[in-house]
């Protein structure tokens, strides 16, 4: 049965299993090359089926060349031709993904605008899947809203997929574009040229530019857009070919370069804005220290009165002495002195009975009467009420008490530990950073080593990825945001065992040849 879809009754290939174990199951719609069906693969996974009629005796079916050079493309953000393949009858089945999202243009409908950040990671999407279709020889030649698919992965970040591609190869065939009905398209695709990467460039930034203002550039003009994303829009969208970038590849490289001048995480900013007060306030406590120093000084060395301390309550196995029994020994060393008697000078005294502040350990918490200086100077153990008090005190020894319950040394600061993935992944955008790294092909697996180093497995072709430089950038911005030391952070990058590079805020350095750090 030929399968000649202008007059062919298609019923019969329901529930036909075709090359591969496709078990065909409805017929969904049709288009100018042929049916299209859905199908289910060996493992339940339901695909696009599009059949190609047969051609004439010794014929390829018709179309079916494009589509097998088309099936070289494999990225994230295009829809891919998964198969094709040749039917008993000379007719050809084309095995597409089925792309189960919304299009762009339903989506900017209930909002017309977006924030530069979330438009940004659309048209990087884009502007990926683009360079990948250059790379693979093809040219979309129309871009827009309508051909932007925005799909949900299950780690939750907008995906886009890219459909409707142009793959006849020949200017003849070419469908022309009518100004009304393709405000996206470059000038001179709306004048009958053929797709090519300039002409995609304009397409791309004529949909950034609706995304930023709400309505597509009127003749190219940029218009109600952030300020900091005129200059890359105004080159993408410029009326001469020659004056725009001149591959997609540029295109991408100023789009993340805006995305990294725009975009900035606010736990990043926080922790900047945190980090500046606690440094400027260090500054101020650093110089009220150095300005006060000299009062604080003579208020401590200054003269004054010795404190007079009962001999069974010194400072010892007894603890801190008490200030409102300081008090009362005052009051009563005066009691004798009547009130015409003029108070005697105290003798000066020797240097070992200046009140001198006591060290502490840092941990031990300060009582209010040492604070104050009111510590006397000789040990409970040893003191007796015939003793000379001008006689040095003898060094202080340990009470039995405290012998028998040695005091704990002062714990150190906990040793950081590396934060499993699952604790990683609790960050929203660092799951969402590390989920796009493997989505894309770029790394393998990524594990911290310890708090501020984040080690990357990267694929055996990871660096070869288009957006590679784009989703190292993101991963290193939200891994700072979640790491408490943001300016040390850095993503060590290995593959296969071998130190390959790091990525920090300098950006990407790569390893030298010995295997040494960069």
């Amino acid at each position: 049965m030929a399968l000649d879809h202008r007059g062919a009754d298609y019923s019969g290939l329901v529930g036909r299993t075709v090359a591969g174990g496709l078990r065909i199951t409805q017929r969904t719609g049709s288009t100018p090359k042929g049916p299209l069906y859905e199908a289910e693969d060996p493992e339940g996974h339901r695909v696009v089926l599009l059949i190609l009629p047969a051609g004439g005796p010794g014929q390829e079916a018709a179309g079916v060349r494009p589509f097998r050079s088309a099936a070289r493309i494999r990225h994230p953000n295009v829809a891919a031709v998964q198969a094709v393949g040749d039917l008993e009858d000379g007719s050809a089945y084309v095995v597409l993904e089925q792309v189960a999202g919304e299009p762009l243009v339903h989506l900017l409908s209930a909002r017309p605008t977006l924030p530069i950040d979330e438009a940004l990671q659309l048209i990087l999407q884009v502007a990926a899947g683009l360079e990948a279709v250059h790379q693979a020889g093809f040219f979309h030649g129309n871009v827009s809203p309508d051909m932007i698919v925005v799909t949900r992965p299950p780690f939750g970040k907008s995906q886009i997929k890219l459909v409707g591609f142009n793959l006849d190869a020949d200017p003849q065939h070419v469908s022309s574009l009518h100004p009304a009905g393709a405000p996206y398209a470059s000038p001179e695709r709306l004048a009958g040229g053929p797709p090519d990467a300039r002409g995609d460039v304009f397409s791309v930034g004529a949909v950034l530019h609706h995304l930023l203002s709400g309505s597509p550039p009127a003749q190219g003009r940029v218009e109600g857009v952030p300020k900091v994303a005129r200059p890359v829009l105004s080159r993408a969208l410029a009326r001469l070919p020659g004056n725009r970038f001149r591959t997609m590849s540029e295109l991408r490289e100023a789009l993340e370069a805006l995305a990294a001048a725009a975009v900035t995480p606010v736990d990043t900013l926080a922790y900047r804005r945190i980090l500046r007060g606690a440094i400027v306030a260090g500054l101020v406590l650093v110089a009220g220290g150095v300005l006060l120093a000299p009062i604080w000084s003579s208020v401590v060395q200054g003269p004054r009165r010795p404190a007079i301390v009962a001999p069974g309550e010194t400072l010892g196995s007894a603890g801190p002495v008490d200030s409102n029994t300081m008090t009362e020994a005052r009051r009563s060393s005066q009691a004798g002195r009547t009130a015409g008697e003029p108070r005697a000078r105290p003798a000066a005294r020797r240097p070992a009975e200046v009140d001198r502040p006591q060290r502490r350990p840092t941990e031990e918490p300060s009582d209010p009467a040492d604070a104050a200086g009111y510590v006397a100077q000789s040990s409970s153990a040893d003191a007796s009420p015939d003793s000379d008090p001008r006689t040095p005190p003898p060094p202080r020894r340990a009470s039995p008490s405290a012998a028998a319950t040695p005091r704990p040394a002062p714990a150190g600061p906990p040793t950081p530990r590396a934060r499993p993935r699952a604790e990683l992944e609790k960050d929203p955008a660092l799951r969402l950073a590390m989920g796009d790294v493997t989505r894309v092909g770029l790394a393998e697996n990524l594990a911290e080593a310890q708090p501020g180093l984040l080690i990357v497995q990267l694929a055996p072709a990871g660096m070869g990825v288009p957006s590679a430089r784009y989703n190292l950038q993101r991963l290193y911005l939200a891994y700072s945001a979640a790491t408490k030391q943001p300016d040390t952070v850095a993503l060590e990058l290995r593959r296969g065992g071998i130190l390959y590079g790091w990525f920090t805020r300098e950006g990407l350095r790569y390893a030298t040849p010995d295997g040494d750090r960069p």
